[in-house]
């Protein structure tokens, strides 16, 4: 059996690497890496390689199915598979300090897949959490978002939307011609959080320089939108479904 250290080696080795580069990778002490490569080859799972005098490990052209668990930790990069692990991402959001600035882009069809996947009840508990704690919410969104939660649920659309409703807001809305992609990013803290609730895979990176990059690229796109008081959009809805 492959230990731990050794089915994350081999899964960061979807590009060659060397020691120094996989250790980097994983942050794990050079000594690790180096047992676990040695282990790894003799056991015929590697190829090696050089360029000059220095050695790169790949990955032998063979089956291999690391399983670990639905959440797979990776050094600063962690690995969510199926709806309930990304559901236990969703926690892990709504579980930052009071107060926290949430950034994001969320388009309509992403959102309309993750009403679809995840358990009912849970987009309600979390966005309460959200809204209970004051983060301030700031994000990007389809025009049409909101009206995903009508359009998808049914007798209980209007319990859904109102924990929108009272959120620290500060959004902008673009329109029906952008933004209508299948996957969501979010910011909070020192983390950033990719989603893709079709293929039921999520990405956590842990790295402080990575997320000043995506918030920079963030406000550039945000300055192309309008202002969008989407609680008061949602309470509209509402009372119209009356």
């Amino acid at each position: 059996d492959l230990s731990s250290n050794e089915r994350k080696i081999l899964l960061s080795l979807e590009l060659p690497g060397t020691l120094a580069e996989i250790s980097r990778r994983l942050m794990l002490p050079r000594s690790t890496v180096e047992y676990c490569l040695d282990s790894l080859h003799e056991n015929n799972w590697l190829n090696i390689s050089h360029k000059g005098k220095r050695k790169f490990y790949s990955v032998k052209n063979r089956v291999y199915t690391p399983v670990l668990s639905p959440i797979l930790r990776l050094g600063p990069i962690t690995v969510y598979t199926g709806a309930e692990a990304i559901e236990e991402l969703w926690k892990e959001v709504a579980g930052q300090p009071r107060g926290s600035r949430l950034t994001g882009v969320q388009p309509r069809n992403s959102f309309k897949e993750a009403l679809k996947k995840s358990k009912k009840g849970t987009v309600t508990g979390v966005s309460q959490s959200i809204t209970d704690k004051k983060f301030i919410v700031d994000a990007i969104v389809h025009e049409d978002l909101a009206k995903s939660i009508f359009n998808q649920y049914t007798h209980d659309a209007k319990s859904v939307a109102k924990v929108f409703t009272n959120r620290l807001e500060d959004m902008v809305k673009v329109d029906s011609n952008f933004l209508d992609e299948k996957s969501e990013m979010f910011i909070i803290g020192n983390f950033a959080f990719f989603i893709d609730w079709f293929n039921e895979v999520a990405i956590k990176i842990e790295n402080k320089n990575i997320n000043n990059l995506l918030k920079s690229l963030y406000q550039a796109t945000k300055a192309h939108g309008k202002r969008f008081e989407q609680g008061k959009f949602i309470e509209k809805l509402i009372s119209e479904s009356n």
